[in-house]
């Protein structure tokens, strides 16, 4: 640093204090350390020993053989519908199931939403014919069937 006063010129030179100076840039000092600490490898003697036991493990034909095991039952599980859940197959549904399945549905519908009275309703199926109603129904059941894969096979 240089001042100026008057006609005469000082210069003073700044300097650390000396213990900081020495903890900075003496031996063991911050700089010393981070050198050595540089020269050092990246993975210790344990950590290359674990790298190896993972190695060794994931490369042994036990391992592949166990690997196989559970990826064959993971995919024999995703090929079968829910268990326990008779929406999943169209039971009693009219979905997926044929004809048998979805008029039995619409009868047991019916019965339950038909009115508790002696007189017989109008529309009433007799054997395997059906209503105009029941045949909308049907319809429009498959025409919604028949679009679900369209729909989800874009993703």
């Amino acid at each position: 640093m240089s001042t100026k006063t008057g006609t005469t010129q000082s210069t003073q030179k700044q300097e650390l204090d000396p213990r900081m100076q020495e903890m900075i840039y003496g031996s063991g000092g911050l700089f010393s350390r981070a050198k050595d600490v540089s020269n050092r490898p990246a993975i210790n003697d344990r950590m290359r020993q674990g790298l190896d036991t993972q190695y060794n493990f994931l490369t042994s034909p036990g391992y592949s053989n166990d690997y196989q095991g559970l990826r064959s039952a993971g995919n024999s599980l995703m090929s079968r519908g829910v268990a326990g859940n008779p929406f999943s197959r169209g039971q009693n549904l009219g979905l997926g199931g044929g004809q048998g399945n979805a008029l039995s549905f619409l009868a047991q519908l019916q019965q339950q939403q038909a009115p508790k009275q002696e007189t017989p309703p109008i529309s009433q199926p007799q054997g395997q014919q059906l209503t105009p109603e029941m045949l909308a129904f049907l319809n429009n059941m498959m025409q919604q069937q028949q679009q679900q894969p369209a729909n989800q096979g874009g993703g």
